[in-house]
C-alpha cells in the first residue's frame, strides 16, 4: 500500500480548495452584478436593441432578446416582440433587400443604416440602425441598436426645405446674385453660384460660369469698378453699394445698379440689377417729353408768326435744339420741276444743302428720304446712313457732318403735299416708333398751320381789297350827297371821326369802332330822297318840309340794308336821330332799346350840326353844342356817351379839323 497523505497535507489541500472556491464566487458574484448592470443599461438603454438569429437560408430569424426601449419604439410587449421576427416590423417592399443586406453585413460584420419600422398601429417610424454580426454557440447572432430619428428626419426636411425656399428664391429673384471665393488672398475671386436672373442678365449660362475666376469669365469688371469693390468687402467686412453705372463687354452693354456683402463663411456676395430698361424708358420718356415740348412751341409759333417763312425758321431752330438732333431743313417741291427747294434751316448745317442734290423726280437723287416723302406722302427713315444703300448719293456729305441717321416727313394737308421736314440725327436709330408718332404729329400741325396761314393771307388780302372797294363806295357816295347838299359837304366825315373817338375814348372794340366810322359816313344817305331845294333852303324849314326832312333815316335804312354790309350799318343809321326819352324819330325809340352806336352817332351828329354852319342858320359853335348835350345827358342822350364826348374836348384836345 501507499504511504497516505499527511494530516498537514490535507489541510492545506483543504485551504487551497477553500481559496478557489471563494474566487470562484467572487467571480460569479462579480459576474452576476455585472450582468445585472448590463440587463439594466440594456433595458434602460435610450436605444432600442434587439437580437435575433440568422436563419439556415441567410435571412433574419426568430428575435432571441430585446430591451424596453425597442418596445416602446415599436408599440409591442417584450413577450410579443419574443415571438416575432424582423420581417415583421420591416417596411413592405424592403425584404427583398434584406438578403444583399446581410450579405454585406456577413462580409463587413458591421454596418449602420437608415431605414424604416412599422409600429404596432401601422404608423412607420424612421429610425438609425447599427448591426453587429458575432457568433454565439457557433450560431451566427445579429445585435441591431436602432435610434427613433423622426425628430432628425423632421430637422433634416426643415433644412431641405429651407435650402429648397431659399434655392427658389435664389433663382426666381428679379436681381441677379453672384456668391465669391476670394482665392491668392483677394487677388481674384471664384464664381461659387450664379442664380438665373445673373443668367437672363448677363447673357450667360450657370453652367459657363461656376467654378471659373470672375476676371476670366468677366474681364470688364475691372473696369466697371465692381472688382475693387469686392476687394475692399472682402477685406474689411463693410458691406457697400455700387452706384448705377453703365456696364459693357464683348457681349452685353447696360446699366447696373450692385450691393455687395460678406458673409461669415467669407464668402462675398454681389446682388445687381439690370436697369438698362428702366434708364432707356427714362430716356425715352425725356426724349418724348422734350418733342412734346417742341410741339406746345411750335403750335405757339403758328398762332403767332403772321409770315411763312418766318414760321418755318422757327420750326426748324425748335426742332434743332432737341438731343442729338444735328440738322434740320424744310424744303417745298418747286412747281414745274423736280427740285426740293430749301427754304428754312437750323442746326449744324456746314454748307450740306449747297454740296448735295435733292429731287423728287425718278433718279438717284429722288430716291432719298426727301423725294420718297414727297412722292409717296409717307414718312421715310434711314436709320443708318453707313450701311443703307438708299443714302449712298449723300452718304459722304453726311457723314462728314456727323449725321447718322435721318427722317423726311411730308408735309400735308387735304392730301396735298406743301413741303417736307428733314431732321438729321447725330447717332443711329434716333427715329424709333415713339418719337416717329409725335414727329408725324409735329408734321400735321405744321402742314396744318401754314395751309391756315396762307389762308388767313388769302383772307386777308381780300378784306383789304373788300375794304378799299368799301371805300371807294363810301367816299363816292358821300361826294354824291355832297353835291347834292354842298352846305353839309364833309358833315358825314367830321360826324365819322368824332364817333370814332368817342367808341375809342369808351374803350369799344377796334371792329366795332370800324363799323361806326362807316355808318358815321353813311348815317345821312336818306337825304338822297328829299328834295334839293329843302336841303339847301335858307331860311327856316316849315313843318311839311321838316317832316319830309325826318323821313331820311327810314330812306337811308331802306337804301342800307339790301347791301351786304359786314356789321348792322343800316340799324344804326335807321336809329340816328332817336332819343333816350323817345322823342326822336322815325320809330320813337328810348333808352337800351337804341342800338349803342346809334347813340353814338346822335351825339356825334348833334356836336357837328351845331358846331357847323348851315343855309337855315348860322353855326352855333362848339360851346353850345357842348350845352346842349350836356344839358340833356341822360334825358336826350345816353349818359355816357355824353360824358366821353365832353372829355375828348375837355381834356383830350379834340377838335373838328378845318374844312
Amino acid at each position: 500500500m501507499g504511504s497516505q497523505p499527511s494530516h498537514e497535507t490535507l489541510e492545506h489541500q483543504v485551504k487551497e480548495l477553500e481559496k478557489k472556491l471563494a474566487a470562484h464566487q467572487d467571480r460569479e458574484r462579480e459576474f452576476q452584478e455585472n450582468l445585472e448592470k448590463y440587463r439594466t443599461l440594456f433595458n434602460k438603454a435610450n436605444d432600442g436593441i434587439y437580437l435575433y438569429e440568422i436563419g439556415a437560408d441567410g435571412l433574419p430569424g426568430m428575435i432571441i432578446e430585446v430591451n424596453e426601449r425597442a418596445g416602446e419604439l415599436l408599440q409591442y410587449s417584450r413577450e410579443e416582440l419574443l415571438r416575432m421576427s424582423v420581417k415583421d416590423f420591416v417596411t413592405a417592399g424592403r425584404w427583398k433587400d434584406i438578403r444583399e443586406f446581410m450579405k454585406e453585413l456577413q462580409a463587413k460584420r458591421h454596418l449602420t443604416f437608415e431605414a424604416a419600422r412599422v409600429r404596432k398601429d401601422g404608423k412607420t417610424v424612421p429610425i438609425e440602425i447599427s448591426a453587429q454580426l458575432y457568433f454565439q454557440n457557433d450560431k451566427p447572432v445579429v445585435i441591431s441598436i436602432m435610434r427613433d430619428i423622426t425628430e432628425r428626419k423632421e430637422s433634416q426636411d426643415r433644412v431641405h426645405q429651407s435650402e429648397a425656399r431659399f434655392r427658389e428664391m435664389f433663382n426666381n429673384t428679379h436681381n441677379g446674385v453672384a456668391v465669391y471665393q476670394a482665392v491668392k488672398n483677394g487677388e481674384d475671386f471664384l464664381i461659387i453660384d450664379f442664380n438665373k436672373a445673373a443668367e437672363h442678365i448677363e447673357r450667360i449660362s450657370r453652367t459657363d460660369v461656376v467654378g471659373r475666376s470672375i476676371l476670366e469669365a468677366f474681364p470688364s469688371v475691372k473696369d466697371f469698378g465692381i472688382f475693387a469693390v469686392l476687394q475692399r468687402v472682402w477685406k474689411t467686412g463693410a458691406p457697400e453699394s455700387f452706384p448705377l453705372g453703365l456696364y459693357q463687354d464683348e457681349r452685353i452693354a447696360g446699366w447696373r445698379d450692385n450691393y455687395v456683402y460678406k458673409l461669415p463663411s467669407g464668402e462675398v456676395v454681389a446682388i445687381y440689377s439690370d436697369e438698362t430698361k428702366r434708364k432707356q424708358d427714362e430716356e425715352k420718356i425725356r426724349t418724348l417729353y422734350a418733342y412734346q415740348g417742341v410741339i406746345r412751341e411750335i403750335n405757339e409759333a403758328l398762332l403767332r408768326i403772321p409770315n411763312e417763312v418766318d414760321l418755318y425758321r422757327k420750326i426748324c431752330e425748335l426742332l434743332a435744339g432737341l438731343d442729338d438732333v444735328a440738322f434740320v431743313w424744310i424744303g417745298t417741291a418747286e412747281e414745274g420741276g423736280f427740285e426740293v427747294k430749301p427754304i428754312a434751316r437750323a442746326g449744324f448745317d456746314a454748307g450740306y444743302l449747297s454740296e448735295v442734290r435733292i429731287t423728287w423726280d425718278e433718279s438717284q437723287y429722288g430716291k432719298g428720304p426727301s423725294g420718297m416723302a414727297i412722292k409717296t406722302g409717307n414718312p421715310f427713315i434711314i436709320n443708318d446712313i453707313q450701311t443703307d444703300d438708299r443714302y449712298t448719293p449723300w452718304r459722304r456729305e453726311a457723314v462728314k457732318r456727323g449725321y447718322a441717321s435721318t427722317i423726311a416727313l411730308p408735309l400735308i394737308h387735304q392730301e396735298e403735299v406743301i413741303g417736307v421736314l428733314n431732321i438729321y440725327g447725330g447717332s443711329k436709330d434716333c427715329f424709333k416708333d415713339e418719337v416717329l408718332e409725335f414727329l408725324r404729329e409735329v408734321a400735321g400741325d405744321i402742314a396744318v398751320g401754314v395751309k391756315s396761314l396762307r389762308m388767313e393771307n388769302e383772307l386777308e388780302q381780300q378784306y383789304t381789297a373788300t375794304k378799299r372797294l368799301l371805300e371807294g363806295t363810301v367816299d363816292a357816295i358821300d361826294a354824291m350827297l355832297g353835291m347834292r347838299d354842298p352846305y353839309t359837304a364833309g358833315h358825314e366825315r367830321r360826324v365819322a371821326e368824332l364817333a370814332c373817338a368817342i367808341a375809342a375814348e369808351m374803350e369799344t372794340d377796334p371792329d366795332e369802332m370800324e363799323t361806326i366810322r362807316i355808318a358815321g359816313r353813311l348815317h345821312d344817305i336818306g337825304k338822297i330822297s328829299v328834295p334839293a331845294e329843302i336841303l339847301s333852303k335858307p331860311g327856316r324849314l316849315n313843318a311839311t318840309e321838316f317832316a319830309i326832312i325826318k323821313t331820311h333815316p327810314q330812306a337811308g335804312y331802306d337804301i342800307i340794308k339790301s347791301i351786304d354790309f359786314p356789321a348792322p350799318i343800316a340799324t344804326m343809321v335807321h336809329q340816328h336821330h332817336e332819343r333816350s326819352d323817345g322823342s326822336g324819330y322815325p320809330l320813337g325809340l328810348s333808352g337800351e332799346n337804341i342800338c349803342f352806336e346809334a347813340r353814338i352817332l346822335a351825339v356825334a351828329d348833334v356836336v357837328e350840326a351845331m358846331a357847323s354852319h348851315r343855309p337855315y342858320r348860322p353855326a352855333c359853335g362848339i360851346e353850345a353844342a357842348l350845352d346842349e348835350i350836356s344839358q340833356n345827358q341822360d334825358i336826350l342822350y345816353d349818359a355816357a356817351v355824353v360824358d366821353a364826348c365832353l372829355r375828348l374836348f375837355s381834356t383830350k384836345g379834340f377838335r373838328f379839323p378845318e374844312p
